[in-house]
């Protein structure tokens, strides 16, 4: 425990998947899909070994609402969450606090109810690529029946570099249980196709304690 949490708060202080330190804009809503294929089978890769949604929808200023989930290989999980602001509109630092319910469904297994405590962090900057924006999200999940819990810190550093395209380098840090710390990294390149739909290409590496080597297509939608 006390590495995971070093691990956290080494995060928190080294400054989207997910929107996690922004609100969405009143009235507005955020669809992402995506598949996810393991690069090991190729040329041969099939779409589909792992599935994701993660959709939002701006309740109010102060208010936005979601769900988010995820299937592979017989495994899945599935959340509505809540956030709620802890800075005020228009500052430099965005900070925001999700509340989320759900379940985890093992190979199987029984539907194992989940309840999930995060806590976004983010900014936008300038940069020579163009305008970019940078996010910190650590969540901590609990299993109620198998009594388990899940350490996540999610870093985003993404940037605009031209009105259609976007780049995004991502790392995902998390640990189950007792289980060993894993880290993956995960850069992708979004490219505007619609004037609310975009596509999203990128890749999933492990780096730690994981031997992921996956490709991920997905599309943003807003509206």
């Amino acid at each position: 425990m006390r590495h995971i949490f070093a691990v956290l708060v080494f995060a928190l202080w080294s400054g989207p998947a997910s929107a996690g330190a922004w609100m969405r804009e009143p009235g507005t809503s955020f669809i992402s899909l995506a598949t996810q294929s393991d690069l090991a089978k190729a040329p041969r890769i099939r779409p589909g070994e792992g599935v994701s949604i993660f959709a939002e929808h701006g309740l109010g200023p102060r208010v936005t609402i979601g769900i988010d989930g995820w299937r592979s290989n017989g495994t899945g999980a599935f959340a509505a969450f809540l956030r709620l602001p802890l800075s005020r509109p228009g500052g430099a630092h965005n900070f925001a606090l999700d509340l989320a319910l759900g379940g985890y469904r093992g190979k199987g297994q029984p539907t194992d109810p989940t309840i999930r405590l995060a806590l976004g962090w983010g900014r936008g900057f300038r940069s020579p690529l163009g305008p970019g924006w940078a996010q910190i999200e650590s969540s901590i999940e609990r299993r109620l029946k198998s009594r388990r819990s899940i350490l996540k810190t999610d870093l985003t550093l993404g940037f605009s570099v031209s009105e259609s395209r976007k780049m995004m380098f991502q790392t995902f840090v998390s640990r189950e249980g007792r289980d060993p710390v894993t880290i993956k990294l995960a850069p992708s390149y979004v490219m505007k196709i619609g004037a609310r739909l975009d596509l999203v290409a990128g890749l999933v590496l492990g780096l730690r304690n994981s031997q992921s080597r996956d490709l991920v297509i997905g599309t943003w939608i807003s509206f």
